[in-house]
């Protein structure tokens, strides 16, 4: 198995039909604080996941450059439900 990178903080946005896209807190740019935005397939994921929801992403690696959409993360392991509706106190305790 390759080796897993985590997102402990993804904030999902948009739950869609075919994708899922949020923004990840652990990937911030601290000069202009804005977070990471990121995107992955729905999937078997779909049920489990509401907008707004702060959840923890494993996944094996990260393909850019499709169709100007932001990076996707692919290879999911798990996602984890950290807050079912997003406070400021997970989002911003960086």
């Amino acid at each position: 198995m390759s080796d897993l990178h985590t997102v402990s903080r993804l904030h999902v946005s948009t739950v869609g039909s075919r994708l899922v896209f949020g923004r990840d807190f652990d990937g911030v740019d601290h000069q202009h604080g804005d977070p990471r935005a990121v995107c992955f397939h729905l999937g078997e994921w779909g049920p489990d996941l509401e907008e707004d929801s702060v959840v923890t992403v494993d996944y094996e690696r990260e393909k850019t450059g499709i169709d100007d959409s932001p990076p996707m993360l692919v290879g999911i392991e798990s996602i984890d439900v950290v807050e079912q509706r997003a406070s400021p106190d997970v989002l911003f305790d960086l």
